[in-house]
């Protein structure tokens, strides 16, 4: 994937934003909050619909992915109200972005509420309509040696929970 400047505005955004995150190096934060994060884009690929990043916090993975995947919805829902402010911010730089303030608990993900849901919100929803597919980015997760190891796995719309190959 080609450089692009968004990413590089909002890394230093939240680097230099108090509370968004614990790293202040701006290298050892592309490569933590966005190299990282891009792992998953291919995985996220696999699946149709909508993404959402559930504990969004300042933003990865689901600003990356929305970056390299221009043609996917992603809901970023964070529950804490300063770091929805933050992320709301860059939902106009990235039009396939949108920020919903709530606990993943609140939330209903799949075909079984999408029927209900379409009745309250319109045919086309909101960043809050139900999700087909949630990505989660899990650490830290020991490997078989017991070294540290980042795992993506994906929740399809049956709960199943999917790991990578």
């Amino acid at each position: 994937m080609a450089r692009d400047s968004r990413l590089d505005r909002w890394l230093s955004e939240l680097v230099a934003t108090p509370g968004l995150t614990a790293i202040r190096d701006l290298a050892e934060a592309r490569r933590v909050l966005l190299d990282d994060a891009l792992q998953g884009v291919e995985l996220v690929a696999r699946y149709e619909g909508r993404i959402v990043d559930v504990g969004s916090g300042g933003g990865t993975p689901g600003v990356p992915l929305a970056v390299s995947l221009p043609d996917r919805e992603v809901v970023l829902l964070e529950a804490n109200e300063r770091k929805c402010e933050f992320l709301r911010g860059w939902e106009s730089e990235f039009p396939n972005l949108g920020v919903v303030r709530g606990r993943a608990v609140g939330h209903v993900v799949g075909e079984r509420a999408a029927a209900g849901h379409q009745q309250q919100r319109g045919e086309h929803g909101g960043p809050d309509a139900p999700a087909d597919d949630i990505a989660s980015r899990h650490h830290p997760t020991l490997a078989a040696d017991g070294a540290p190891a980042d795992r993506w796995t994906s929740a399809s719309r049956h709960g199943e929970h999917r790991r990578p190959r």
